[in-house]
């Protein structure tokens, strides 16, 4: 990761955004699950600390996509309570990972 992060650094790069993604069987899931592209949580850490060694900002997003390749958009839960709990709960899981990595909440000229 040190050798991306430096090849982005030297074309002038100067944030990055690391994505994690979970997964859902189907359309009418109301499960989320962690899949293949879920990043750890030592990876997201790593990465970003990394990262700010070089000075560039940090953010990390979220994506659930279907498994069977629907797009993302067509996403409707059968039970759409526990689907947005269990979405809640990763989004809070990423919270803390962003605030014990010090991931950057503003852009701001450093």
């Amino acid at each position: 990761m040190w050798d991306t992060l430096k090849a982005l650094q030297g074309v002038g790069v100067n944030a990055v955004t690391l994505t994690t993604t979970y997964s859902m069987d189907s359309v009418t899931s109301s499960s989320i699950t962690a899949g293949q592209y879920t990043a750890t949580d030592r990876s997201l850490g790593t990465t970003i600390a990394l990262a700010h060694l070089l000075g560039m900002y940090t953010s990390i997003t979220l994506y659930v996509n279907l498994s069977d390749g629907t797009w993302r958009a067509r996403l409707k839960p059968a039970d759409r309570d526990r689907w947005f709990a269990q979405y809640g709960a990763i989004l809070n899981h990423l919270a803390d990972v962003s605030e014990q990595s010090k991931v950057d909440r503003d852009f701001e000229p450093r």
